[in-house]
């Protein structure tokens, strides 16, 4: 067990009992491979998020871990990752800083529970690659309803009949064979747009297999729109075999690339890596990386928007067009991205931060991006001034205190550090409990007049 160093103060590393030939392999495979390189050589390792628009290029050159001698430091990402040769096989569970004594991440599962709008009541205590596999459990209802509402995948397949309606080329061999002596049908060969095809297949398979689980009943009756989308797939899928898995897997290898159903490719991934779950991790086949991560500061800035969206706050996510301009030339050419702001009560500005401020007031660079955002928003015209009410830097934190908050200089406003209480609870339910407590965030409390 690793936890996630980058999210303390000061760089620790914390050592691992690995054999010599661990060591090696790990090293070799992983260390100081940057994220995007991996995920291109290694398709059964899935890194969420898949695309994180102007910061995906930042995050593809971060590294999942770094090996000195017989440590291991690890940054933000979070989850588990497997590597293995013909000989040797290792395995690393990264965790989060608030992982409980009992190796338990509830942090991490609850997070995710939230961003992919899933819940359970009783956390599966499973561990390594079995852990893995909840994970993956937990993204397949979002990427499914993302996928369907794009529609059904439709997708051209030949197709072979025999009857009086002939409407593609004639297999006169089969017409002969069939059709002899004349009986008014013909033998032919036809292409045609298909709702009951490889990808639709492995979908199916993909949910029967999920019926299996534990978690079945919440997960495929999480809500309408999953039952719906169950059911289409159910109805599409007339010809499904359970004994087909494998050829089915086999006729999915290759991407699914349509510039219409573009949230299938990563549904299709998703359903390859849950159904090929077993075989991934106890293959022997040549140096093979798998596993799942979770890039921590996006997980963390995803939480806190099922918090502050409802509360009426715009995140601000490039290409959706709701930043804010930073020049006044009248055009949308030049703006900036805030994690979080509101232009009511004065203009909020939040900045997500998966890092421990504890006792200060965050980096330089932290406090200038934040500084200038605040001084953007144009919030206040009417009183002749530029700038927001408050701004602040919003992490979690293992204190249960109050942040500090400084007035400015210049255009005036707040400059507060926000902690949000990460509860310690051996118990999965007092700790989702004590966590849905925390969500009511005082803003107004950090506002100094």
């Amino acid at each position: 067990m690793i936890v996630d160093n980058r999210s303390r103060r000061r760089e620790e590393l914390q050592k691992v009992r690995y054999s010599a030939e661990q060591w090696e392999l790990l090293r070799n495979s992983i260390s100081h491979r940057s994220v995007g390189e991996l995920c291109k050589k290694h398709p059964n390792l899935l890194i969420f998020p898949h695309c994180l628009g102007d910061k995906r290029e930042q995050f593809s050159k971060s590294t999942i871990c770094s090996i000195i001698d017989d440590t291991i430091s690890t940054g933000n990402l979070m989850g588990f990752i497997g590597v293995q040769d013909d000989a040797t096989r290792a395995e690393l569970s990264i965790r989060s800083r608030f992982h409980c004594d009992n190796d338990q991440d509830y942090f991490l599962h609850y997070m995710l529970q939230r961003v992919f709008h899933f819940n359970i009541l009783n956390m599966p205590h499973s561990g390594g690659d079995n852990e893995a596999l909840d994970f993956l459990l937990y993204l397949f209802p979002h990427h499914l309803k993302q996928a369907m509402r794009q529609g059904v995948f439709k997708q051209y397949r030949k197709r072979e009949y025999n009857d009086a309606n002939i409407r593609g080329a004639i297999d006169v061999a089969r017409h002969l064979r069939y059709n002899t002596p004349f009986n008014g049908k013909i033998a032919y060969r036809t292409t045609e747009y298909c709702l009951d095809n490889p990808v639709t297949q492995l979908i199916r398979h993909t949910i029967e297999y999920i019926r299996t689980s534990p978690m079945a009943g919440n997960i495929l009756r999480s809500d309408r729109d999953m039952q719906d989308a169950v059911r289409t797939i159910y109805d599409i899928t007339p010809t499904y075999n359970a004994n087909d898995r494998q050829r089915i897997i086999n006729q999915n290898l290759r991407p699914a690339k349509h510039p219409f159903y573009t949230q299938y490719t990563m549904l299709q991934r998703l359903c390859l890596a849950i159904l090929r779950h077993k075989k991934m991790s106890y293959s022997s086949s040549d140096n093979r990386v798998y596993g799942i991560l979770f890039d921590g500061a996006w997980l963390w800035e995803e939480y806190l928007a099922t918090i502050l969206c409802e509360r009426g706050f715009t995140h601000g996510v490039k290409g959706e067009g709701n930043g804010i301009k930073f020049l006044e030339d009248g055009s949308g050419a030049h703006q900036r991205f805030p994690d979080f702001y509101s232009l009511e009560n004065g203009g909020i500005v939040l900045d997500a931060k998966y890092k421990n401020i504890d006792g200060g007031m965050g980096q330089r660079e932290d406090q200038f991006q934040l500084i200038a955002y605040m001084h953007t928003l144009d919030s206040q015209r009417d009183n002749g001034i530029k700038g927001a009410k408050l701004g602040a830097l919003i992490y979690p934190s293992a204190i249960k205190e109050m942040g500090n908050s400084w007035r400015l200089n210049g255009c005036g406003g707040t400059y507060a550090v926000i902690p949000v209480h990460i509860p310690s609870d051996s118990c999965w339910d007092d700790f989702r409990d004590r966590m849905d407590e925390h969500r009511d965030i005082n803003l107004d409390a950090y506002i100094k007049e």
